[in-house]
C-alpha cells in the first residue's frame, strides 16, 4: 500500500489539480485560535503560490461555533 501511494504521490503532477480552500475560526475558543480566517486565507494564499498551484477554485469560511451536531449548513 506504501509503494503504490508513493509512486501515486511522485506520478502526480500537483500544479494541474483543482483546489479549494476551506477556513474556520470558532467563535467560541478564541484563546485557542491561532490565526484569524483572513489570516489563513492569505496564508494559503501565499503557500499556493509558492508551491505555484492554480488558484483556487472556491474559497469557504467559517467563523461561528459548530460544536453542535449537523450545525453546519454549507455542508447540507
Amino acid at each position: 500500500v506504501v509503494t503504490s501511494f508513493l509512486y501515486m504521490y511522485q506520478s502526480t503532477d500537483f500544479t494541474t489539480l483543482k483546489a479549494v480552500n476551506y477556513n474556520r475560526k470558532s467563535s467560541e475558543d478564541e484563546d485557542r485560535q491561532m490565526l484569524s480566517v483572513v489570516s489563513q486565507i492569505d496564508e494559503a494564499k501565499r503557500i499556493s503560490e509558492f508551491y505555484k498551484l492554480q488558484p483556487f477554485v472556491a474559497v469557504f469560511q467559517e467563523s461561528k461555533s459548530a460544536k453542535a451536531e449537523f450545525n453546519r449548513p454549507e455542508f447540507a
